[in-house]
């Protein structure tokens, strides 16, 4: 959630093709600093750039759109392009299939950047309900390269990294 030293010099040196987008959450960030981050992004990173607060910045910036935490869901209908949210029940992600282009499930391994976040599924229930879901459904928490055949294995569309890239950066 903070910025870590070199944070953004290690994105701009990275080609952002293999990424289909960059979640941007920096939760106790102002609006500035939010702006000053992006303002220091190549272009090619901005375009992937899918915020999760200060959503009026999107009217500033060519990005991908918003994502809406778990508790601000109930205002999606005010923002136009809402394209993510993230789930944390299989039985609340079911309930609101139609309204994202794509979801974060977690955690499904315990956490590599929190500490003490434990993964929360039962993997046999994550095989037989991930695939029958219409939707695109991406693995969150604890995911690192050597999951991701498991993750697929599973039925998800995808998966998410946060602690195990960062650490590769060691910022």
């Amino acid at each position: 959630p903070e910025q870590g030293s070199g944070e953004i010099d290690v994105l701009n040196s990275l080609s952002s093709s293999e990424f289909l987008s960059y979640h941007l959450r920096k939760p106790n960030w102002s609006a500035q600093q939010l702006e000053y981050y992006l303002n220091s992004l190549n272009e090619e990173w901005r375009e992937k750039v899918v915020l999760h607060q200060h959503y009026n910045l999107l009217n500033n910036y060519k990005l991908k759109g918003i994502h809406l935490k778990e508790k601000d869901r109930r205002q999606s209908a005010l923002h136009s392009n809402i394209i993510s949210s993230s789930f944390h029940s299989i039985k609340d992600l079911e309930s609101e299939v139609n309204s994202y282009h794509y979801v974060f499930l977690s955690p499904i391994f315990d956490s590599i950047s929190k500490e003490g976040y434990k993964a929360a599924f039962d993997y046999h229930q994550l095989y037989q309900k991930i695939s029958t879901i219409p939707l695109k459904v991406i693995a969150l928490g604890g995911v690192s390269n050597d999951k991701i055949k498991h993750c697929k294995e599973m039925g998800f569309s995808g998966v998410a990294f946060i602690g195990s890239f960062w650490s590769h950066y060691k910022l």
